[in-house]
């Protein structure tokens, strides 16, 4: 009975059922937080370049390793569910034989009542995921919590240890292999963290120096184009 009544209310709220839910899960947990290393990119790229030259394998000590966690990966197990939802109702409907008869049409209203709620629910969701993928072409993105940023890591490591796991509870090739990021902001001396999100006047700052640099780069371009032909 407990099951039935869950059921009854999953169809109403539109929720994922449990079953999905776990097939959603079992497909993106280990993404939900991974390894990052305080190394930039191209650092990074230049690294293994030069030890691949050598023949050797580059490492990257544990202890400069940090942590990240996407909410970006818990809207797309959200995502899955109500897509796997989604996927056995257009099936059951498909080959659905109660609408052959008149007397058990309320079986296959109850899975169009369901499709109905799960479909709002799963264009809701695209729509959130769209706008969690713009927020990474800002300068903070609000989608992740990483060990760049100070009070993140704080955060992380908290977590972390909270549930008893370490660095080397992670897979060999993730810990090989962390994603470099940087820079990583530095522990604040005058006890004055970055908020979330950053400074208003940091944002600016930041909007300004791309301005600028965009202008440069367009004179640049401008006097090349205007220099060359002369030449």
């Amino acid at each position: 009975m407990a099951d039935i009544a869950r059921n009854a209310a999953e169809q109403r709220t539109g929720m994922a059922s449990c079953e999905s839910w776990k097939k959603a899960y079992m497909q993106h947990h280990e993404n939900l937080v991974t390894l990052v290393s305080p190394r930039w990119a191209i650092g990074d790229f230049i690294i293994r370049l030069v030890y691949k030259m050598y023949g050797k394998t580059p490492s990257v000590p544990g202890r400069g390793l940090g942590f990240r966690a996407s909410f970006a990966e818990m809207q797309r197990i959200y995502m899955k569910a109500l897509q796997i939802d989604l996927i056995d109702i257009g099936v059951q409907l498909r080959f659905d034989q109660t609408r052959q008869n008149t007397v058990n049409w309320d079986a296959t209203r109850g899975r169009l009542n369901d499709m109905e709620s799960k479909l709002k629910m799963y264009i809701q969701a695209v729509r959130d995921y769209e706008y969690m993928t713009d927020a990474t072409q800002k300068r903070y993105d609000m989608f992740i919590a990483s060990s760049e940023r100070y009070q993140d890591g704080v955060h992380l490591v908290a977590s972390i240890v909270k549930a008893e796991k370490r660095i080397k509870d992670f897979k060999e090739i993730e810990q090989k292999h962390p994603l470099p990021t940087g820079p990583w902001e530095k522990d604040p001396q005058d006890g004055e963290p970055v908020p979330i999100g950053g400074t208003r006047n940091a944002g600016v700052q930041s909007l300004l120096r791309r301005a600028l640099i965009v202008r440069i780069g367009l004179a640049l371009l401008g006097s090349a184009f205007l220099v060359g032909p002369i030449w």
